[in-house]
């Protein structure tokens, strides 16, 4: 997926939270967002991914120079974010098995295989409000990854992650990078964006 930012700029109310950003992103190609907490990172995330629209600026989207509607680019997305949701109530295989009715999964990946892939098979019968913040964490972005999509979005994937994790979310992601348009929030987090060739300093567009 090739993404164009003509002039993009977010604001709430009075306060720009960034502005004049032009960029040209190239299909497969990787893009660590960076800056310190509540610099506008996750905005400008939702912004790319179509779920918060700009306040000034356009945005485009092509896919082998076939332009893709704004409306339908959800289609192509996967997110994992700290503060996004998830049932409680439903164990790990209900989550799984929901997540997929309207998600298809990279290379026909099975459910089964999932459970294995975030390697959560002793936890499967759990209720996720029973996981740890790291299972949590763990549960999101597997989920993510392993979404088929072009643009593959990652808010903080390791906050919440000890060693073991952060390795198991390095190699997952290796794993099924290709093809893929993939952006990386981070507060320069040590090992977090590293796959990413390209960089982008939110602070430069205050």
């Amino acid at each position: 997926m090739k993404i164009t930012l003509e002039n993009i700029g977010k604001r709430y109310n009075d306060h720009w939270i960034f502005k004049n950003i032009n960029l040209t992103i190239e299909s497969n190609s990787a893009y660590a967002i960076l800056g310190s907490n509540g610099s506008g990172k996750s905005t400008l995330l939702k912004v790319i991914a179509g779920y918060v629209s700009p306040s000034e600026g356009a945005i485009g989207y092509s896919v082998q120079n076939e332009k893709v509607s704004s409306d339908d680019i959800f289609r192509h997305v996967s997110l994992a974010a700290p503060y996004m949701s998830l049932v409680d109530q439903f164990t790990l295989e209900e989550t799984i098995h929901y997540h997929f009715k309207f998600k298809k999964s990279v290379n026909g990946v099975k459910a089964e295989e999932v459970i294995e892939l975030l390697d959560l098979s002793k936890a499967r019968g759990k209720r996720l409000k029973q996981f740890s913040t790291g299972m949590l964490q763990r549960l999101k972005q597997g989920l993510a990854v392993l979404t088929e999509s072009t643009i593959l979005l990652l808010d903080e994937p390791i906050a919440n992650l000890d060693k073991k994790g952060a390795e198991w979310f390095s190699k997952i992601l290796d794993d099924h990078k290709e093809k893929r348009t993939i952006f990386v929030c981070s507060n320069h987090r040590e090992g977090e964006y590293e796959m990413c060739e390209n960089l982008i300093e939110i602070e430069d567009y205050k």
